[in-house]
This record gives C-alpha cells, sequence and structure tokens, in this order.
C-alpha cells in the first residue's frame, strides 16, 4: 500500500485493527519513518494497531502496540534482564511460539 499503511487489515468480532509484519535476522527491526507516524496517528486517534516481529534465527513472534514504532527502530528486540526475568526493552503485549 504504500505511505506507511501497515500490512495486514483485520476485522475479527467487528473489532477492526491491523498489524505491520516485521521479520529480522538480528534483533534489529526495520520501521520506516513513515510507518512509525501512521501507526501513531492513528493509535492516537483511537485506533488500534501492532508491530508483530519474527526474528528468523527464534521460534517465537513479539506483538507490540502501534504506538511502540520509534522506540523499536531504536531498540529492536534488544533484551533486559537475563533468565525467566528476561524482557524486551521495549514493552511486548505478548509473546510466544507455538510455531
Amino acid at each position: 500500500m504504500g505511505g506507511g499503511v501497515p500490512d495486514v487489515h483485520i476485522c475479527a468480532e467487528s473489532y477492526p485493527f491491523w498489524v505491520e509484519l516485521k521479520t529480522t535476522k538480528t534483533n534489529r527491526i526495520n520501521i520506516s519513518s513513515g510507518q512509525i507516524a501512521w501507526n501513531h496517528a492513528y493509535w492516537r486517534s483511537g485506533g488500534v494497531s501492532f508491530f508483530l516481529v519474527h526474528p528468523l534465527k527464534g521460534r517465537n513472534l513479539y506483538l507490540f502496540a502501534g504506538d511502540k514504532g520509534r522506540e523499536l527502530a531504536t531498540h529492536g528486540l534488544a533484551v533486559r534482564g537475563s533468565g525467566s526475568g528476561a524482557k524486551t526493552s521495549v514493552d511486548c503485549l505478548w509473546s510466544g511460539s507455538g510455531l
């Protein structure tokens, strides 16, 4: 679509939302300024959007709120803490595998 519009529009049980799909070979997530701006503006206006990230070297998927684009572009999937207390630097809404 271009212009920062996310990859997928979903309407589930009358609840519409957008999802920007991202893959990464490292912790770095390539998010364009247009994608950051579109998602941030949509989120601020009351819309719901997400970034769904799949690191190609791992099994997990990571779901982030649409207003986290700038943070994701800056910090990527960097982790703080270790062991069972490890978390992504950017607040993650959900992560898991099941693949």
